[in-house]
């Protein structure tokens, strides 16, 4: 239950969310889940609850993975660029890149930085318009977006 915690009953299923993964052999996939919903029968008003997962947002229309896979687009591209690319609008672009941005570092769970991207994008031509991303590797070949930065 979203309200107490308690484990739910069986209520149906919520409305079939349909998310853009990750693209296979150049083409575009699609996931159609349709949640399980509960009602809790401890609290007085009855909630509903439709389940959850970790691998995308509640609202969203990606899978975390695809957003992580956008990110990593950006490196050495621009916005207009991977947006050609993947078939989006530079508004859903802007969209993922704003779901990235943080204000301040936890420098205490970085422990080694390794080797260290720091790329510019540009949002629009003309100066000031721009975003960075920083990403690093460290004794592997995965690149992990650790900071995302606006102008």
């Amino acid at each position: 239950c979203r309200k107490c915690g308690a484990p739910t009953d069986p209520y149906g299923h919520g409305r079939t969310l349909r998310l853009r993964h990750l693209p296979i052999l150049g083409r575009e996939v699609y996931i159609e889940i349709t949640p399980p919903r509960g009602i809790c029968k401890k609290c007085d008003d009855e909630p509903t609850t439709t389940q959850t997962l970790d691998w995308f947002e509640r609202n969203g229309h990606h899978t975390q993975a695809y957003n992580d896979y956008l990110m990593l687009q950006l490196i050495g591209s621009t916005l207009t660029d991977v947006a050609k690319k993947e078939n989006l609008t530079q508004a859903i672009l802007q969209g993922v890149m704003d779901c990235y941005q943080i204000d301040k570092v936890n420098w205490k769970s970085i422990q080694r930085i390794g080797l260290l991207g720091l790329d510019e994008i540009a949002i629009k031509k003309g100066y000031n318009d721009y975003v960075t991303l920083i990403t690093s590797r460290y004794e592997s070949a995965n690149v992990s977006i650790q900071l995302y930065l606006l102008n």
